[in-house]
């Protein structure tokens, strides 16, 4: 494991097609069931005795860091609609939701 995020080998990847509905929610779900799949697909490999593989994927842009994500969250009124949309679709998320700032007051988003 290398001290700095997303930046050692790739053990493996698994990929699933994103679909133009797909809210955070179902993305999530989607994430958490390839996880599994490929977890096992690994453990197997290393409960035989075998060596952990090593996928021909590398990164391909830095991490997030925290402060860019939480910036995501927060929507201002110089956004076009098309971008306001695409925020509500990417966070909203039982008790995590996009923001609006204004002079320090916070409006949050209800669905």
């Amino acid at each position: 494991m290398n001290p700095a995020v997303d930046s050692g080998f790739i053990i493996a990847v698994k990929k699933f097609s994103i679909l133009p509905n797909d809210d955070i929610k179902m993305l999530l779900q989607k994430t958490y069931d390839n996880q599994l799949v490929l977890f096992y697909e690994v453990m197997s490999k290393v409960a035989l005795g075998l060596e952990l593989p090593i996928s021909n994927e590398t990164w391909t842009r830095k991490p997030f860091t925290r402060k860019e994500f939480n910036e995501l969250f927060c929507i201002s009124p110089e956004m076009d609609e098309k971008e306001v949309q695409r925020r509500i679709r990417a966070v909203s998320y039982k008790n995590w939701q996009p923001f609006l700032d204004i002079h320090g007051f916070k409006f949050e988003y209800k669905p």
